[in-house]
């Protein structure tokens, strides 16, 4: 059996949809309908600086939930929010939140969501099997980078602030799993990324892009005499981002110059099949008859 090298998935998605005026109360009723509600487990919660009024959780299928929310705080904003992560979903999964979608909207609505909502946060996660541990990750124009390990052992690393519109995430999956036998590495990738400004029918495989701008680089680094001690300490605690943000432009120039002699390349994104993830996490809502009609 041939062991896969890499798995491209659609690991979280936010859209949110306009609601006329005159159909908003409507959907008030239903969603605290307790025919509607009491068939999903519904909880009722306030979300810390959150952008709607009325947030909601739904149990859709297999204990797996997917949060709704009501009443943009901010008026310009869509009235209706929707957030899921089609991969914990599974395919059963993705159906029930369509037949979910179906029983709280109207049809003519839900026809509309692939080709008319409007996506403000999507998740793409790479999986990678066989890649070296310990590497260093670094993308161009990101100042900050937080380093977690374990003993020597790193075991995740983030690149931009929680309120970047790119956020990028590498941990080691085999000690989140605590899988420390499965005699193969498992690392994942994951890119945060919001203010989109499109459809899901619009998303494309240039997203892959920001897999592709990231680098990597071994350990090795941290012994190049060429860079300074408190620059590989840096690096050491918080990552390379972090580190190379603390040098005048000139440094940083010649030090990336460095770092290239340890740079490798542990992903390939020509197996990566965009448009197969994106039919597999989204698919369930694409209506056939609404596409063949008006697009």
């Amino acid at each position: 059996m041939k062991t896969k090298k890499q798995e491209l998935i659609f690991d979280k998605i936010t859209f949110t949809l306009p609601i006329e005026e005159d159909e908003r109360e409507a959907l008030l009723v239903r969603v605290n309908e307790p025919d509607f509600y009491q068939n999903y487990k519904r909880k009722v919660y306030r979300k810390t600086g959150g952008r709607y009024k009325n947030n909601y959780q739904f149990e859709i299928h297999d204990g797996n939930t997917i949060e709704l929310s009501l009443y943009p705080i901010n008026k310009s904003h869509n009235f209706l929010r929707v957030e899921y992560n089609p991969a914990k979903l599974g395919k059963d999964g993705r159906k029930a939140l369509r037949k979910f979608l179906l029983k709280f909207l109207t049809v003519n609505l839900v026809k509309t969501i692939y080709f008319h909502a409007k996506v403000t946060r999507l998740d793409l996660t790479l999986d990678v099997y066989n890649m070296k541990p310990n590497l260093y990750i670094h993308k161009n124009r990101v100042k900050q980078s937080e380093l977690h390990r374990d003993d020597d052992v790193i075991t995740s690393q983030i690149i931009g602030s929680d309120k970047s519109n790119c956020r990028i995430t590498l941990y080691d999956k085999n000690i989140e799993q605590g899988n420390t036998d499965s005699g193969t590495t498992y690392h994942r990738i994951e890119i945060r990324l919001r203010a989109l400004d499109c459809s899901m029918h619009q998303l494309d495989a240039n997203l892959l892009n920001e897999f592709a701008e990231l680098n990597f680089f071994k350990a090795s680094f941290l012994k190049e005499k060429r860079l300074s001690k408190k620059f590989r300490n840096r690096a050491y605690k918080h990552g390379l981002n972090s580190a190379l943000n603390e040098l005048d432009d000139n440094d940083r120039r010649c030090y990336r110059r460095y770092l290239e002699d340890h740079q490798v390349y542990p992903i390939s994104l020509d197996d990566s099949d965009f448009e197969e993830a994106h039919k597999v996490a989204l698919g369930s809502l694409v209506h056939t008859k609404y596409k063949e009609n008006f697009l």
